[in-house]
């Protein structure tokens, strides 16, 4: 027989499924060190004359999220105690969340040339590894914050991104980005200039400039109406719709085709085509419904007729009492 206590292989159990929970964050402190080290090197190779202050921030953002992502790595092999879904593990990847929005900003700004220039991606390395470092990070701080606190952040919000209401949410953010790329590249084309206010690809800027002002205004509009319930609420999300597709639709067509500020890839090339997927997911989601509506089955109520005859039915069905010449004799005794 045993000699081990009874609850002790239910309890090895339940830390090795805590271990198997908590370690599927490991991966992603390894992810955040590959992104770190890609956008680092990269980095190291930019051309020389474009070295400024911004660039020297950027770098230092890369180095220590570095840094810090090896201490993550090597603290998940060597000290999982005291790291692993503990407030340290919450503390570092709150910092290197931290530590990224402020390199986003800089790193992704075209003013300062470092992965994007006004329309186009200078540095693809560094671009796409420093947006995997920052999702990476997002990850890490929410997951711990979701195991320690047990606030669910991805539990929360993955149900709102499938609604209606999460799409347009998603197009204010994709339609300002729109907006700002789009004013980054009249300033730079110098459209506001006389000379220059006709030309060709300026007048494609205007467009991308319209289609980011009426793309964020209908979604920030709409995210207040998909809050509240009524018979109209279906109308203004199907008209909005349809009129942020054929928008977007010719943004597509003229802003990111041939010399527009869009055509090369970059934050204008995808937050368009974003837009236009947006728009276009919310115009089914209502075109669906709408039919789902028509086609649902009217409960009507039974008629007067119908009533009559039930009413018939049951008086035959019911049996007659005896009248008073039908009672049966009682022979006296």
């Amino acid at each position: 027989m045993s000699s081990e206590p009874p609850g002790r292989e239910e309890n090895e159990f339940s830390f090795r499924q805590q271990v198997t929970d908590t370690s599927s964050r490991f991966p992603v402190w390894v992810s955040l060190f590959v992104f770190s080290c890609v956008t680092m090197f990269s980095m190291v190779f930019h051309p020389r004359h474009l070295w400024t202050g911004a660039w020297g921030w950027a770098v230092a953002v890369t180095v220590m999220s570095l840094m810090c992502s090896f201490v993550g790595y090597m603290a998940y092999i060597r000290m999982r105690g005291i790291f692993m879904g503990q407030m340290p593990e919450l503390y570092l990847s709150a910092f290197l969340l931290f530590l990224w929005l402020t390199g986003m900003w800089v790193i992704q700004n075209p003013n300062n040339n470092i992965a994007v220039g006004v329309s186009s991606i200078i540095d693809a390395n560094v671009y796409f590894a420093s947006w995997g470092a920052f999702l990476c990070s997002i990850l890490l701080c929410g997951q711990a914050a979701q195991e320690i606190y047990g606030f669910d952040v991805v539990g929360r919000v993955s149900p709102l991104v499938k609604t209606r209401a999460g799409k347009w949410y998603m197009m204010v953010f994709s339609s300002a980005a729109v907006l700002v790329a789009s004013v980054r590249a009249f300033l730079a084309e110098s459209c506001n200039q006389d000379s220059m206010s006709m030309a060709p690809k300026c007048n494609q800027t205007k467009l991308a400039i319209a289609t980011g002002v009426v793309g964020t205004i209908f979604a920030g509009a709409l995210t207040g109406v998909t809050l509240k319930s009524g018979p109209l609420k279906l109308i203004y999300e199907w008209n909005a719709a349809l009129v942020m597709v054929v928008i977007s639709a010719f943004a597509i067509a003229y802003v990111t085709a041939g010399e527009g500020p869009g055509s090369s890839v970059g934050n204008l090339y995808f937050a368009t085509w974003a837009t236009f997927i947006l728009s276009i997911l919310i115009f089914t989601s209502c075109h669906m419904e709408s039919i789902a509506n028509r086609e649902q089955p009217t409960a009507v109520g039974p008629s007067e007729d119908d009533n009559e005859a039930d009413e018939d039915i049951e008086l035959q069905e019911q049996p007659s009492s005896p009248r008073g010449d039908e009672l049966p004799e009682i022979e006296d005794l």
